[in-house]
């Protein structure tokens, strides 16, 4: 190395590392050992290749830590769209274009009662077998058919479905066009309708009772007002209790206070020899709920004629006729004594409903106006009658 050289590498500011590396090379030093130089670069260089795999290795550490991070949120998105998948009131389906079963959430599983395996792979007609035209298929089959076909159909058809068990199920169900990994295909929401199906057909039946009811009452009074028989009256509101309440049969006896006893009156449904066996029934705790009634002076209700003890006297009258339950009431007047009894019996054990309590009272006043209405004008008859004989033979005395 020759005397310029070297003082050309020290005044270098880029080879300035080279300086204190050839820090042996002094200027006029003519025997120069290139050995020491050698490992002197070698070793700086080794040095600088450990900082770049050192390098390289941070690089790769903070790429897979980014791509653990990426795996942790797309599991953790994952699960939480499952969490709402498994939770959601509505069974959510996925289907291919020729409508068969892909996916399956647990929804879907309690409404209908088939597991996932039973119904992947399955058409959808296997589920919703009575979908009409108008309704979801005509959508499924304008995507299917038309590749142009892109907007959402969210709105809700009412359709039927079918469970495991083979019972008919109220359904909504709302469809969209979805693509699956670029294929086309479907996603259903179905919404099980049970409970709104049920308390719409309630308000359907409360309204067709309140009107069955109202209008029943209308003629019922009508009838007091024109003096029409008593026994047409009485069998009109057994009527209107026949007609509002289900599987009731009605009747209506009268209490005789001196022989202590309940005699037929009307019983429109009721069995001809139930009826003869029933009259002439003296009162009493055990000869059926209208006599406990009248001897207790309050409603007896009994929701099982075969088991309890008011009907051990008649139990096998009304076996034969095939009464499970019997309701009675007593028919009070003015003056609060009792002029008969209404009775509601089924052939089913059961107790009343509310409501039915609440039309139960309604008529048994009515029916008491209408027993004590007649009565009065049974009175006035007679007192007219006597009024007349009295006359007469007033007159025959004068003459």
């Amino acid at each position: 190395m020759s005397r310029d050289f070297a003082l050309a590498v020290r005044a270098s500011p880029a080879r300035e590392i080279f300086n204190r590396l050839l820090k042996i090379a002094e200027v006029g030093q003519e025997n120069f050992d290139f050995s020491v130089l050698r490992q002197a670069i070698t070793a700086h260089y080794d040095c600088m290749e450990a900082e770049r795999r050192g390098v390289v290795r941070s690089m790769q550490i903070m790429s897979e830590e980014a791509m653990c991070l990426t795996r942790a949120v797309r599991e953790q998105t994952t699960s939480y769209l499952q969490a709402i998948l498994d939770n959601v009131k509505d069974a959510i389906l996925t289907l291919d274009y020729v409508g068969h079963i892909e996916t399956f959430n647990p929804t879907g599983e309690r409404i209908f009662g088939y597991s996932v395996a039973e119904i992947l792979g399955r058409s959808i007609d296997f589920l919703l077998p009575e979908s009409d035209s108008d309704g979801t298929w005509a959508f499924l089959h304008a995507c299917a058919s038309r590749s142009d076909y892109t907007p959402t159909d969210l709105a809700a058809h009412q359709t039927w479905g079918v469970s495991k068990q083979g019972k008919r199920i109220p359904l909504e169900v709302s469809v969209s066009s979805a693509k699956f990994n670029g294929r086309e295909g479907f996603i259903l929401c179905i919404r099980d309708c049970t409970e709104r199906h049920f308390a719409e057909k309630l308000i359907r039946d409360s309204e067709t009772r309140a009107a069955i009811i109202a209008a029943g009452e209308h003629r019922i009074l009508e009838k007091i007002a024109s003096n029409a028989a008593q026994l047409s009256i009485l069998g009109s509101i057994c009527t209107v209790i026949q007609q509002a309440i289900q599987d009731a049969s009605c009747a209506i006896s009268f209490y005789d206070s001196e022989a202590k006893c309940l005699n037929y009156g009307v019983a429109p449904n009721l069995a001809r020899e139930f009826v003869v066996a029933m009259d002439g029934t003296p009162t009493g705790i055990r000869f059926g709920s209208c006599a406990a009634a009248v001897y207790l002076a309050r409603q007896v209700v009994v929701a099982d004629v075969q088991q309890d003890a008011l009907w051990e006297y008649r139990r096998d009258t009304a076996f034969a006729a095939g009464l499970k339950a019997a309701w009675s009431t007593p028919i009070v007047a003015s003056g609060a004594h009792i002029v008969g009894t209404l009775a509601v019996y089924r052939s089913n054990p059961g107790l009343p409903a509310s409501r039915d309590y609440e039309l139960i009272a309604r008529m048994t006043k009515i029916a008491g106006i209408a027993i004590e209405k007649s009565s009065v004008e049974d009175a006035l008859r007679q007192s007219e009658a006597r009024f007349r004989g009295l006359s007469e033979q007033f007159s025959l005395l004068k003459n």
